[in-house]
């Protein structure tokens, strides 16, 4: 199916989601980073809306057209100010990227207002360690 706006030409691709095909650590270049906002999540029969930005990584991987495997990783976060706790997982993954501790880390990200300019992350390679979970294709724990 094609769409057509003012003159441009927009062709619809329907392409299957590809996934590493071996548990192994990856090299990766973090390239997008977008604040998707209020997420609903459920655990235990609790619902909760909680604040959350996606964090694309493009990994030294080819998927079956040769081109960057891309792994989106959601990460939950403050709701009026990038706020990133001391035990989250962003605060481990960018601990574990920049080398630094946690403290530090964040204070890299930091703006010349003193926000999170979490923009800062794209360009930044790391390596990404995808575990299996005991199905074919499917990981439990991808750490950074």
């Amino acid at each position: 199916m094609t769409y057509n706006f003012d003159n441009t030409t927009i062709k619809e691709v329907s392409k299957s989601f590809e996934v590493p095909k071996a548990a192994k650590m990856y090299n990766a270049i973090i390239s997008y980073v977008w604040n998707i906002g209020r997420q609903q999540s459920e655990y235990k029969g609790a619902v909760k809306i909680k604040y959350a930005i996606l964090v694309g990584y493009v990994l030294d991987e080819l998927d079956s057209e040769g081109n960057n495997l891309v792994h989106y990783q959601q990460y939950n976060v403050g709701e009026h100010s990038i706020y990133i706790g001391e035990k989250s997982k962003l605060s481990e993954h960018i601990s574990a990227i920049t080398g630094k501790k946690v403290d530090t880390a964040k204070q890299i990200l930091l703006n010349d207002d003193g926000d999170m300019d979490l923009k800062k992350l794209i360009g930044l390679k790391c390596t990404l360690n995808f575990v299996e979970s005991g199905k074919k294709g499917e990981y439990r724990n991808i750490s950074a």
